[in-house]
């Protein structure tokens, strides 16, 4: 976090570092999805993961 919010009135509180990437930036941004919306990018994530797996365990392309 940014020590602004200690010497300015009314500044947001922002995160020290930036995100080092876009996949980075998209992350800090779940935290605006519901419970259920998270779940859903979860499934997502993880049956991309498992093609992924299958497709070096059976040598197949994408």
């Amino acid at each position: 976090m940014s020590d602004d919010y200690l010497v300015i009135d009314d500044t947001e509180r922002r995160p020290l570092n930036a995100p080092s990437s876009h996949v980075d930036a998209r992350l800090a941004d779940l935290d605006q999805l519901t419970d259920e919306e998270r779940a859903t990018i979860t499934n997502v994530i993880d049956a991309l993961v498992t093609k992924a797996k299958l497709r070096l365990i059976t040598g197949g392309a994408g």
